[in-house]
């Protein structure tokens, strides 16, 4: 299921440059010269920037379609799937991770909205490229990039787009450890899950507590994020792998095929045989 995205890597074949301060990665470019799939778990928020290629992101039942010049901003604690795919060139790619304490340094904004976190698509955030360029090249000629400046730049060029406020939104809320704790138990344990008083047992919390943070993060509660994450789950097996169906759908926690079905043609408009063709 759900991989921890770790250090900014994968043990799979990319080439990657990575960027340390204090022993913790904080930076990599990353290339791939052939289609990937990633099932993720981002523990810390961040910043990526396509440079070359194109990708499709799996949120929920939203996909993304990513190309050269686009930006995502991903928040600390969020589960989704990346399909890396094929091009005659190379994929590349640059991620900064954004922490809490060095983004206290560089926005002074406070934060007029209250929206559902999520990751935020910025599409043409480069759009002559010459940004990312001018990064990629830093990344992979200097030996010590200075990681506020760095960051610093990426928070400029987000600051300067549309979607400002909902990303001011995303990286200045603050989460509470029973969020955390049950991201942390979807990643795990996703398939197993059954009710919530099990989820807040895992969570060492009451099942109201649960409740009031999700709808204060998530506009949502637990058990609807989790149906969220098994459908994310079977879209993108759907369009990524050969599997049958019945097997993406008991494999992501669905135990009744008709319920699959329906709530699969409920979330994406289409059957699962017509999202896969």
């Amino acid at each position: 299921m759900y991989t921890t995205y770790k250090n900014l890597r994968f043990a799979d074949d990319c080439l990657q440059y990575s960027h340390y301060d204090e022993g913790q990665c904080w930076a990599a470019y990353t290339r791939y010269h052939r289609p990937k799939v990633h099932e993720l778990y981002i523990p810390q928020a961040m910043f990526n920037l396509v440079l070359k290629g194109r990708k499709r992101m799996y949120e929920g039942t939203t996909v993304y379609a990513v190309q050269a010049g686009d930006c995502f901003v991903i928040p600390a604690g969020t589960l989704l799937c990346s399909e890396i795919l094929w091009e005659e060139a190379a994929f590349e790619s640059i991620n900064i991770l954004l922490t809490e304490d060095l983004l206290a340094g560089i926005i002074t904004e406070h934060c007029p909205l209250h929206l559902p976190r999520t990751t935020i698509h910025l599409p043409g955030c480069d759009p002559t490229g010459a940004w990312g360029e001018q990064l990629r090249r830093r990344f992979l000629e200097e030996p010590a990039l200075s990681r506020t400046e760095t960051t610093a730049a990426a928070i400029r060029l987000l600051a300067a787009r549309p979607q400002w406020p909902a990303i001011l939104n995303m990286l200045r809320q603050v989460v509470g450890p029973p969020v955390t704790a049950a991201i942390n138990t979807f990643c795990d344990d996703l398939p197993h899950l059954r009710l919530l008083d099990e989820i807040a047992l895992k969570c060492h919390t009451s099942k109201a507590t649960l409740r009031r943070y999700f709808r204060q993060v998530y506009h949502t509660t637990p058990m609807q994020y989790l149906w969220q994450k098994r459908l994310e789950i079977t879209g993108f097996q759907l369009r990524t792998t050969s599997r049958p169906i019945r097997d993406i759908a008991f494999s992501a926690g669905f135990q009744d095929i008709s319920h699959f079905y329906h709530a699969f043609r409920a979330a994406y408009g289409v059957s699962p045989q017509q999202w896969r063709a």
